[in-house]
């Protein structure tokens, strides 16, 4: 799972600077602000997801407690972005259809049970103070 982390945030983090070079380049030959303003919107997202997905990459190869929230986090915000830009026609419909499908099993495998234990979820030093929480 972390390799593929790690290849996904290398493919989002090169998308993410292939689209912010064509909004510059876009911009240079004066194609609408507002076309350019959109690229740079998906360039930014593409980057912040990257930059995510490498940080938990790593997270998950080490098994660390915090890995698994911000992998079930960034793909909840994954999904939602992508329901958002399937409903607003910004990307095509199969395209929409394969991410929705990816990040909605990549977040069932991170809530199954055996996934979740293989984290240290243990219970705090100080019993007499314990939130039953994981972090």
């Amino acid at each position: 799972m972390s390799a593929l982390a790690a290849l996904g945030a290398l493919l989002s983090l090169a998308a993410g600077v292939a689209i912010a070079a064509a909004g510059v380049f876009e911009a240079g030959l004066g194609v609408s602000s507002n076309d350019v303003a959109v690229a740079e919107v998906a360039a930014a997202y593409l980057l912040l997801i990257g930059l995510l997905q490498l940080v938990f990459a790593w997270g998950w190869w080490a098994l660390r407690r915090w890995a698994w929230a911000l992998g079930a986090l960034a793909q909840a915000i994954g999904l939602l972005a992508t329901i958002l830009a399937a409903a607003t026609r910004f990307i095509e419909a199969g395209h929409a259809t394969l991410a929705i499908l990816v990040h909605g099993a990549l977040l069932g495998y991170l809530l199954s049970p055996s996934v979740r234990r293989a984290f240290p979820w243990h219970e705090p030093s100080n019993p007499t103070h314990s939130s039953g929480r994981p972090w």
